[in-house]
């Protein structure tokens, strides 16, 4: 993966080295949103790491703005539809129909179910050893 603005780089191997540095964890969900992100998947895909990867694209796809959006500002596809999903609406307030079981969460899986309906630019990715994706929530802020 590189910064295009800065030229710097990371490999896979490295962003992996850098998360398993993470000490001290129930378990973990890691997105990536970037062009080959996909190839991040199969370095965390390992049985009993307790983590969920959830990428923007395949390891060979880039990846890209959403063609179109609620408020009309430009959002890379990924970063928007996912927090939509997560949220179980847009920026704008409009409800996304993305609590397939209906309790009133969005799980991991969930999101990467909504993503992969919705994302029409990639190919977003999901890895899921241990399973845990279907009963991890991001719990929402109540005002």
């Amino acid at each position: 993966m590189s910064i295009s603005n800065t030229g710097e780089s990371v490999t896979d191997t490295e962003l992996t080295r850098y998360i398993n540095n993470v000490p001290d964890y129930k378990k973990r969900s890691v997105a990536v949103m970037t062009c080959h992100s996909g190839g991040m998947v199969d370095n965390l895909n390992n049985a009993g790491n307790k983590t969920v990867v959830l990428t923007s694209s395949t390891c060979i796809e880039s990846s890209y703005d959403a063609t179109s959006t609620c408020n009309g500002i430009y959002h890379a596809e990924f970063n928007y539809t996912f927090p939509n999903a997560l949220r179980l609406q847009n920026p704008c307030g409009t409800a996304v129909g993305s609590d397939y079981d209906s309790n009133g969460y969005v799980s991991l899986s969930e999101g990467h179910q909504y993503n992969a309906a919705i994302m029409t630019r990639s190919t977003p990715q999901f890895g899921d050893p241990d399973a845990i994706a279907a009963s991890t929530y991001i719990e929402k802020d109540e005002p």
